[in-house]
Parts: C-alpha cells; structure tokens; sequence
C-alpha cells in the first residue's frame, strides 16, 4: 500500500447488488439456453418444495456459460422482460470475460427450503479466478480460490411450476471480504498490455493507455524480483483505476487517507491493485506506484490486513525496495526523516512501530523511506537473494521474535543486523 504522495512514486457477482431478478425454473424440460431455464420439480413435505438441487444446476450451467464465451447462456436465466437488469448483467459478463475469467463455481451454502408464496433468503458463495489459467481448489475452510457471498431471496410461486429469485445483495457479512470487489462495479473499460490487464472507472478512461503502458513497464521490473526471490510471478497484473466515487466505495472505502492505491488479496491468486488515479499527477508517479504495488503482488497475498500487522514495516519496505530498483532514496527526500531523527522521536530500532489509519501523509513518507533504508542496509550487508530468502522467513514468523529467521538467513542475530542498519540509516539521512 502506497501513498505516493511520496516519491512520486460488475456489478454483483450471481446477481447485481440491489437489483431484483427472476429466475424461472418450470418443470418437465431439461436446462437450456433460452430465457425460460426447465427443470423437474422436485417434491417436498407438507407443501414445501425443496429446489437446492435446481438451483445449484442452474447456478452451474451459468457459470459454464460465462467460461465458454455464452453470452446469451449467461443471461438465460434472468426474467425476459427485465432490459435493467439484462443489460447488467451483460456489462457483467464482459467485464468477466475482459478479465480472463478462467473459473467460475456458485453454489448455494445450505439449500433453501420454500414454502409456496412465501420468501427466504439463501447466501450463496462464489469461487472463481481472474487471469490465472490454473485455478486454485475452492474451499470452505481455508479458501485458496477467492470467494464472496451472494444473499438472493427466493420465492416459491405463485404456481407449483416456477420457482423465483426475487432478490439479490452482497451478504451483509461476506466472511471473505469488504464489498463491492472494484470487477463488481458497473461500466468498467478494459484494456490488456503485455503483462497487465487494467480496467478503468467510467471518469478515468483518459488514462486507460497510459496506465496500461505503465503497467507493463513496471511489471518487467517486478517480474525481476519475483524470479529472484523464487516466486511464480503472474500471468497478468490486474489494476483497477478508480475516480473519487470509486475510491469511496470498492471494497467498502476502507483505505486509509494517506494511501493513493492498494493491493488487495484474492485468495490464494495473485492480488488486484487498485489505484487512485487523482493522486497519480503524471506517469512518473504512476509507474513508482504500480511499482511498489505489484511488489506487493509477489511478496504478500494483499496488504488489507498489513495495517493490523506486526510486519508492516517489513511489507512496505520490501515493496518500496522493489519499486526503487533496490537503489536507496536520494538524500534530498530524507528531509522529514531527518527532522523526525532530530526530534527525538524514533526508539532507535529498524522494526517500527506500526503505522496506523489516521497517521498523516508526512508520518507515512517517513515511516516509507525508513523501511527503504532498512532493505538497502540488508541488500548491502548480505546481498539481495540472502535480502529476499531473510525477508521470506521474517514474515513467515508468528510473532516479532525475528532472531531465529535472521540467524538461520543471515548468519548473524538480530540484534547486530538492528546495529548495523540502524548505523547505516544515520549516515543516510545525514
């Protein structure tokens, strides 16, 4: 997650979000591809119907439509008569299909017991992969696919034949993850380079190419580190370039207001990047800042949780390493560093504390190019394979007890690297 201030450096998944659909499920046919989807009915006990097996058949053939490039299988279905919602869920399915969609499971978490004329909600939870041609497993527990929920509210009626999905909302406590996903989002233009995939917001169309050649431009750098630290780099980086509105609301406004983009995890699938595009002033800030978070694509899956994380300081500096080329910040950047040095208020230690929400843009430089000099002083001391293999082990640690990954990958504790860099950093900034 970046700011760089400093150095310069589809609409919802099964159903869009607050959008009422219908979904026909009429009995004696088998599935197709046409407006109205026929299924057998299925009888239930004491006038209630049990339709989870219908609804998870339908649920698949859906899915199975997106993968094959079926536009109009996906859109079978939605009620006919609904050009609102159609037309949402066409935007959707391009938007999917622009993103290299490469799976895609929805299945409902229990299945729904209807009683005729009566409504029920039922969660139903999505796996699915964007740009990455091996899909990891979905999993309940310990998902390596990234998954959301989906509430839809499901009708029986007014008929034993038809079965209706009335309703559809992002679960108001998606155990997966803040909402809505910046793909979720209506309106989106995709543009694909040679390493990257970028999908802009409506007001930021204009930057779509530049954003696109800067990607691919960053990512040739960080595909260097990537290898170097014997990690499978993407197939594609995905970037989302989002406007004031954007911003506010992707994966529910939560970034802190020193940060200009973020990276955010998918599962076990490389992370997306999401970028504010009204802190990018010119292409110079915008490569740094694709940069450092495409580092964090290869190093970490998503900086949500790093604000919570005893390792911060270790995340956010192996990723301005990266975003710098390993070469350490100019002397003219390290002003503020030097005043907070001066002014008494570091504890004289390489692991700082972490950075919090409210700290202020200057407080989130300073706390950046302190983490800089801190990768350069190890790169410097022990070279940048021994710097990656040291970083890797730190951050595997449970804890803040960084003696046995630092002996075990550097050869020496922790406390003589703590010395040593923390002389290296006063010789920096002068």
């Amino acid at each position: 997650m970046g700011r760089w201030l400093a150095v310069g450096a589809a609409a919802g998944v099964l159903l869009l979000v607050g959008v009422v659909s219908l979904v026909r499920l009429v009995a004696s046919q088998a599935v197709h591809s046409g407006p109205d989807v026929v299924l057998a009915p299925t009888s239930g006990q004491s006038g209630y119907v049990q339709p989870g097996e219908r609804l998870e058949q339908l649920l698949r053939a859906q899915g199975e439509a997106l993968l094959r490039g079926d536009e109009q299988g996906w859109l079978a279905p939605l009620d006919p008569d609904d050009a609102q919602l159609r037309e949402a869920y066409r935007s959707q399915f391009r938007t999917l299909r622009a993103l290299r969609v490469s799976s895609w499971q929805a299945r409902p978490v229990v299945r729904p017991l209807l009683k005729r004329g009566e409504e029920t909600s039922t969660d139903v939870t999505v796996a699915y992969c964007l740009a990455v041609p091996k899909c990891p497993p979905a999993r309940f527990v310990g998902p390596e696919a990234p998954q959301l929920t989906q509430e839809l509210t499901v009708r029986w009626g007014p008929d034993e034949q038809t079965v209706t999905i009335t309703g559809s909302r992002a679960a108001e406590r998606d155990r997966y993850g803040s909402r809505p996903l910046p793909w979720e989002d209506g309106g989106l233009t995709v543009r694909e380079g040679r390493r990257v995939i970028v999908a802009a917001a409506p007001g930021e169309t204009e930057r779509l190419a530049e954003a696109v050649s800067a990607g691919d431009q960053a990512a040739s750098v960080v595909d260097r580190y990537g290898r170097l630290a014997g990690r499978e780099v993407p197939e594609r980086y995905i970037v989302f370039l989002a406007g004031a509105r954007e911003w506010r609301t992707w994966r529910g406004g939560t970034a802190p207001e020193w940060a200009a983009a973020y990276a955010y995890g998918a599962g076990k699938t490389p992370s997306n990047v999401v970028v504010q595009m009204a802190e990018m002033r010119d292409r110079a800030g915008l490569l740094g800042t694709l940069r450092h978070e495409f580092g964090h694509v290869i190093t970490v899956p998503g900086t949500d949780d790093i604000l919570g994380s005893i390792h911060q300081w270790l995340v956010e500096g192996i990723a301005e390493y990266i975003q710098w080329g390993g070469k350490p910040p100019a002397r003219a950047q390290l002003t503020e560093v030097r005043a907070h040095l001066r002014g008494g208020q570091w504890r004289g230690s390489i692991q700082l504390p972490r950075l919090a929400s409210t700290s202020s843009d200057a407080e989130a430089r300073v706390f950046y190019l302190m983490n800089h000099l801190t990768m350069t002083c190890v790169a410097d001391r022990h070279g940048e394979a021994k710097l990656f293999r040291w970083w890797y082990a730190m951050v595997s640690e449970g804890s803040a007890n960084y003696e046995p990954a630092t002996r075990e990958s550097l050869g020496e504790s922790f406390a003589a690297l703590d010395r040593a860099c923390v002389s290296h950093l006063r010789r920096a900034v002068g």
